[in-house]
């Protein structure tokens, strides 16, 4: 455990927001100030310093990983062939999550449970991403590279954290962006209670305001 006090190096942003969602992806009202302080070995104060309240932070954490899966979808599904281009979105993603463990888990309960961020911010921004990874899908499966589905669900199944921890080292070589649609059953059949295709459509009909 880190000992609570001064750091020895400046505490970064990026840092401090990623201690953050390691607490948050337990649950919001799991997290504590005192437990995410500990984490970044900083005194609670210092922290309320930084933020003025968990929920704050929380949102910050939130809208910080939306905001850069967002850039990083955008400029991995330009142009290019499909297959080259799935292939770059599978390896942007799996880098940023293998990078960030705790972003899919927190991004999924967040969206399952209506949490904070939903309620105060909204889901502009989810639906933004949502739609940008959704439609690149149905490009796909107009050109009959990827199996007919629903692709909002499809685009929300490849989040899930079981697959993304065992797709996601950055030291594995290959067509990432393929294996992550090539798991048996296509989509999101046989990903775990994460990604339940009930849990899933919900969250489809959610995002695009229709449940």
């Amino acid at each position: 455990m880190r000992k609570v006090g001064r750091p020895k190096n400046p505490l970064s942003r990026e840092r401090l927001l990623d201690a953050a969602a390691a607490q948050f992806a337990r649950g919001y009202h799991a997290a504590s100030m005192a437990d995410i302080a500990r984490a970044c070995g900083i005194h609670k104060s210092s922290l309320f310093h930084h933020f003025a309240s968990k929920e704050a932070l929380y949102l910050e954490v939130v809208g910080d990983y939306i905001g850069r899966l967002g850039a990083l979808v955008l400029a991995a599904t330009g142009p290019g062939d499909f297959l080259g281009r799935l292939d770059r979105l599978g390896e942007v993603v799996t880098d940023f999550l293998g990078e960030h463990p705790h972003a899919a888990a927190l991004l999924l309960r967040e969206l399952m449970d209506e949490g904070p961020y939903v309620r105060l911010v909204g889901l502009d921004g989810v639906r933004h991403v949502v739609r940008m990874v959704s439609g690149f899908l149905a490009a796909g499966m107009a050109e009959g590279v990827i199996a007919p589905q629903d692709p909002r669900q499809l685009a929300l199944s490849i989040w899930s954290p079981p697959d993304l921890v065992r797709h996601g080292a950055r030291h594995e070589r290959g067509p990432r962006g393929r294996r992550l649609l090539a798991e048996p059953g296509g989509g999101a059949q046989g990903r775990g209670h994460d990604a339940d295709p009930s849990h899933l459509r919900r969250c489809a009909a959610r995002i695009e305001g229709v449940g």
